[in-house]
């Protein structure tokens, strides 16, 4: 796939559910998105954040914090098969300019103690220059190719040019789209150079999950 790594993503709103797909993820991923949606930030609540301390699973997991104080979450996150947390840098918009980048900054040192990646996720409408200042701190930019917090929209294609203007601020920065991806998209969103593309409803359309995979050339692992 050109260098690009895909990792499903699973927005669910019951655990039984969750761990259903993780499962059926098992024979072909190593790691795992699970979303986490609150009901404020994002208009229904998803992801079970309760339940994630306990979880045990064969697949890494990656959080996408859609929530209004991420830094709310944290103590929820405390598994060892966690290994990144993403959160959002509109959860910090309701915060004053003047102290908006020391909580930001400070959030990113609270999930680095933790011994996690760190990525900040940024919504269509938002611009690069917002997050310019934390690129060397982090570990991945997330962009959202959709409004978040539902699966099944349309994919918004003018999102990728923020890339370019990311890796003009940092080369070797790592950049992952989330929302929308399907087989009609992917080369497009190959050939910007995005390296990891996050596939949520796709994966679970009718028809096996290989059959799936092979639309998007993905080869199993197995």
């Amino acid at each position: 796939m050109d260098n690009i790594e895909i990792i499903p993503a699973v927005l669910e709103t019951k655990f039984i559910k969750i761990q259903e797909k993780l499962k059926k993820l098992e024979p072909y991923f190593d790691k795992v998105q699970i979303d986490i949606g609150d009901g404020k930030f994002v208009s229904d609540k998803f992801g079970c954040i309760d339940k994630l301390r306990e979880f045990k699973t064969k697949i890494l997991i990656e959080v996408h914090l859609m929530t209004e104080k991420p830094w709310e979450d944290l103590e929820f996150l405390k598994n060892e098969n966690i290994k990144k947390i993403t959160f959002h840098y509109e959860s910090f918009l309701r915060i004053p300019k003047k102290t908006r980048s020391f909580a930001i900054n400070n959030l990113i040192k609270r999930i680095k103690e933790m011994g996690m990646k760190v990525g900040i996720a940024i919504n269509p409408e938002t611009g690069t220059g917002f997050i310019a200042d934390y690129l060397e701190r982090i570990d991945e930019v997330l962009l959202l190719s959709v409004v978040p917090g539902k699966q099944g929209q349309k994919f918004e294609e003018e999102v990728l040019s923020k890339v370019r203007l990311l890796r003009n601020i940092k080369e070797d920065l790592t950049v992952g789209v989330d929302g929308g991806i399907s087989d009609k998209n992917i080369e497009k969103i190959i050939d910007t150079g995005i390296n990891k593309a996050y596939i949520g409803s796709f994966l679970w359309k009718e028809g096996s999950l290989e059959s799936l995979l092979r639309k998007l050339k993905i080869e199993q692992q197995t």
